[in-house]
């Protein structure tokens, strides 16, 4: 799976007096913010309103987008395991509303990951993962405890 970085805004860095070895190693700064990973669709207008929040305050971050880059049952166990699969699951999607009756009746952790799992616009997005924390949908006030 990759990953689609942020880079569009960053240059060639290297700090003053950084060496490179052979060109492909680039020493940096110790006080550098930690990699983020935003998980959603790129469509979306929610994901699209965080990706642009975190432009704008110049937070560096990945973007994982579950159509091209895919959703692995690992991935999102994390998710589950962090957020719980209740809230993870959208019931307010068009995706929700045209799932079968059955689908839908006796649901569990369990069903719900294979529903998931099958259908990954089922999922509440986006999902910030901070390497601490999971934030689950955009706020700004939740955003803002990042900066």
């Amino acid at each position: 799976m990759s990953c689609e970085p942020n880079l569009a805004r960053r240059r060639q860095w290297q700090p003053a007096g950084a060496s490179s070895l052979h060109g492909s190693v680039i020493a940096f700064p110790k006080h550098r913010q930690p990699m983020y990973t935003l998980y959603g669709i790129k469509t979306c207008d929610t994901v699209k309103k965080a990706r642009k929040w975190l432009d704008q305050q110049h937070i560096d971050y990945r973007f994982h987008d579950y159509r091209s880059d895919g959703l692995d049952s690992r991935l999102l166990q994390h998710f589950l395991d962090g957020l719980g699969w209740d809230k993870l699951l959208n019931r307010r999607s068009t995706s929700w509303r045209q799932l079968s009756a059955y689908d839908k009746s006796g649901l569990d952790e369990r069903k719900a990951l294979q529903l998931m799992l099958r259908q990954p616009t089922l999922i509440k997005r986006p999902i910030l993962d901070t390497g601490e924390k999971l934030i689950l949908g955009f706020s700004t006030a939740d955003y803002q405890t990042l900066s």
